[in-house]
């Protein structure tokens, strides 16, 4: 008895293999995605700051180290969301690794198919999310208060002028906090700690795994064997990008402790501090540039994939199976 498209369509172990070839690619797009749309919000931040380092507000009757209510607000706003948008680029990306790593490593485990699931993905991005807003949040606006000036503190001002604004705020940490700042420190010290090792490990298994991959000969779809190379690729470049910016902020740390106080060491600390404002918004736009590349390759396999489904859909609907 000749087969229908009906029948093709209930065919549900022939579904199934679909859906999990398929499941790979959904999940590095949902992750793609998202790590895209943090690398945008962490360069535009960073390309403001950059801008507010070499244009600086005047500061003529403003006492070190206040500003007005306006420029403190929204530098603390811009530092929480570049804050929060980084570090949610940076696990977005140790999770792609970690899935290119599981994936070339253990293929065929439960592990590995249970990653590969877009819901999974979808999880891992909700977590990733709740807890860097979280501990912003903590960290900025709970530890950190808001203070005002009084007019019989001490004035060191900016500039030598002939008056003195009345309201002045900045950015201060309370005794009663200083157990919570503590604390966040701590937290806060051990997350960077933590994102560096993996991102090392990482690397070093994406990198074995790249070279046992061309030392092994095997009969698979050569296309989809490449698509997974590049993909490697791209993503061992996302790293490796991370740990160079992460090894410049080393660097000038050293240089800057190493140097005695003076003027000199200040003129040195502003140029540092411009340029690794610089390298993080080239960070964060080859960070963006390579996972819109990873997407635009996935996006069309997804794609197809779903024209696939809705073809069978419409033929489903077309041609009803006879029931005797």
């Amino acid at each position: 008895m000749p087969t229908t498209p009906a029948d093709d369509y209930y065919d549900y172990e022939a579904r199934l293999e679909e859906v999990k070839r398929n499941a790979s690619e959904g999940t590095i797009l949902c992750l793609c995605n998202h790590d895209c749309i943090s690398d945008i919000i962490t360069a535009t931040v960073s390309l403001l700051f950059f801008i507010y380092n070499i244009f600086p507000i005047p500061r003529e009757g403003y006492c070190v180290p206040y500003a007005s209510l306006f420029e403190t607000q929204a530098t603390r706003v811009l530092d929480s969301v570049g804050s929060t948008a980084l570090n949610l680029s940076l696990w977005l990306t140790i999770l792609m690794a970690a899935f290119r790593a599981l994936s070339l490593l253990f293929p065929l485990s439960d592990f590995t198919e249970t990653l590969t699931k877009v819901r999974t993905a979808i999880i891992a991005i909700m977590v990733v999310i709740i807890y860097n807003v979280a501990m912003e949040g903590l960290q900025s606006y709970v530890v950190i208060s808001l203070q005002k000036r009084e007019d019989d503190d001490d004035c060191e001002p900016y500039v030598i002028t002939n008056f003195t604004y009345p309201d002045q705020y900045g950015l201060n940490v309370y005794p009663e906090q200083s157990n919570l700042a503590s604390t966040t420190d701590i937290i806060g010290e051990t997350t960077v700690d933590v994102q560096s090792a993996l991102y090392v490990t990482l690397t070093i298994i994406l990198i074995i795994s790249l070279k046992r991959a061309k030392k092994q000969k095997t009969t698979v779809n050569k296309s989809k064997a490449a698509k997974k190379d590049n993909t490697t690729k791209m993503v061992l470049a996302m790293l490796l990008v991370f740990l160079a910016t992460k090894a410049w902020g080393y660097i000038t740390d050293f240089i800057y402790s190493s140097l005695p106080d003076n003027l000199i060491k200040e003129y040195i600390n502003i140029y540092l501090n411009n340029v690794s404002v610089l390298l993080a918004i080239v960070h964060s736009s080859t960070h963006f540039f390579i996972c819109y590349f990873i997407s635009t390759v996935y996006r069309s396999v997804v794609e197809e994939a779903w024209d696939k489904r809705k073809k069978k859909d419409s033929l489903f609907k077309k041609v009803k199976p006879s029931t005797y």
